[in-house]
């Protein structure tokens, strides 16, 4: 009995991961680093499989997201109120109660629990989570790793001064932008000068054409949209995660892609992430994965008004 429920929690894991982040191994190997996901904990019986979407955790406040199934692989959607999630390190019965539980649905009928956490020390820590279902109560855990600093640029370190391409006109767009349908106001300044523009940058680092997880392009459409809501309070730009995107789609071959400078000068290894930075050019908020318009709001006017933002 214990192997075949192994055998079906490795079963569920390929199928989310398959899920979470579509494309070949080929394609994989090229533009993100799966080493490191959340393992679901085994050697116990449970009733819920835990996935943890993050591979950059480390001390200090953390937005955790993470997706949840049933043993028969029914993914749970939509049961925050209904959640209890404690977390901590690996074989200690000191737990920490979690904070702020979201559903933040994203598109095509998808989506994350997110919540907050605050990790004191690093290794292995365990999420558990406990699901109250009309007639009983199910649970499960997943192992994640907490890292001394993160990989990707901290909150509260300085953003990286990092020139990028701009375009002026959608045909210059299609020069550096996978995105079908680019918007030019995302590509008219560079990072490294909007930065000195005394107003908060929101940029996203994805590639809507190749992306794994298929949420780069919705990620887009959320920055369209909510930037007229901040004309002239905040830059929203986007970065490419290849250098060569018009070669990539006019030939076909993603075999040819040569990752964006970038990409490597911000150390990012999955698609796509988000980042506000403060007028004083510091991570204000980072968003591994897609990040929802209330999220990316609330951290935008948590920078306006001069406050930290709380991720959850």
């Amino acid at each position: 009995m214990g192997s075949l429920r192994a055998a079906l929690y490795a079963v569920l894991l390929a199928t989310v991961l398959a899920t979470a982040c579509g494309g070949s191994q080929q394609e994989n190997d090229r533009t993100s680093d799966t080493s490191q996901p959340g393992l679901v904990v085994l050697g116990e019986q449970q009733d819920l499989v835990v996935f943890s979407v993050a591979r950059d955790l480390a001390l200090g406040p953390n937005r955790v997201p993470i997706n949840l199934l049933r043993i028969d692989q029914t993914v749970i959607t939509d049961r925050a109120s209904d959640l209890s999630i404690e977390y901590g390190p690996l074989n200690e019965e000191a737990t920490r109660q979690a904070d702020a539980i979201r559903w933040r649905p994203w598109p095509h009928h998808r989506g994350v629990y997110t919540f907050q956490a605050q990790f004191d020390r690093t290794g292995i820590w365990e999420i558990h989570v406990t699901l109250q279902e009309p007639e009983e109560t199910i649970s499960g855990k997943v192992a994640i790793q907490v890292k001394d600093t993160p990989q990707t640029p901290a909150v509260g370190s300085p953003a990286p001064r990092t020139p990028t391409k701009t375009a002026y006109t959608v045909e210059e767009a299609r020069n550096i932008s996978s995105d079908p349908e680019p918007n030019p106001a995302l590509y008219q300044l560079s990072l490294h000068e909007a930065m000195d523009s005394g107003i908060p940058v929101v940029v996203t680092f994805a590639t809507p054409a190749f992306c794994h997880t298929h949420t780069c392009g919705p990620q887009l459409e959320v920055f369209k949209e909510l930037r007229h809501d901040y004309t002239g309070l905040a830059h929203f730009m986007h970065v490419e995660i290849w250098d060569n995107p018009r070669e990539m789609l006019e030939t076909g071959d993603r075999g040819t892609g040569i990752v964006s400078p970038a990409v490597a000068q911000w150390n990012l290894s999955t698609e796509p992430w988000t980042f506000l930075i403060d007028p004083d050019g510091l991570i204000a908020a980072r968003f591994e994965g897609y990040a929802t318009s209330e999220e990316l709001a609330d951290s935008i006017e948590a920078a306006l008004a001069g406050r930290p933002w709380t991720p959850g």
